[in-house]
């Protein structure tokens, strides 16, 4: 018998494994349905940079 083994879900971002129980608006769960943890999330819409462009806020950079 031949276990396998599935890798946990990563944000497709900053590539860490998403935590469901860290909820925090800056924490490591995914935001949504989104493939980002809500700590990309959180760093891409506070960004101050007028010319922010980033695969979080932008689809076509995915």
């Amino acid at each position: 018998m031949t276990a396998t083994h599935t890798p946990a879900p990563t944000c497709g971002r900053c590539r860490k494994p998403f935590n469901p129980s860290d909820t925090r608006f800056d924490g490591s769960a995914r935001h949504g349905d989104t493939p980002w943890c809500r700590r990309c999330v959180d760093r891409c819409h506070e960004s101050t940079d007028a010319f922010h462009i980033c695969e979080v806020c932008d689809p076509n950079r995915r």
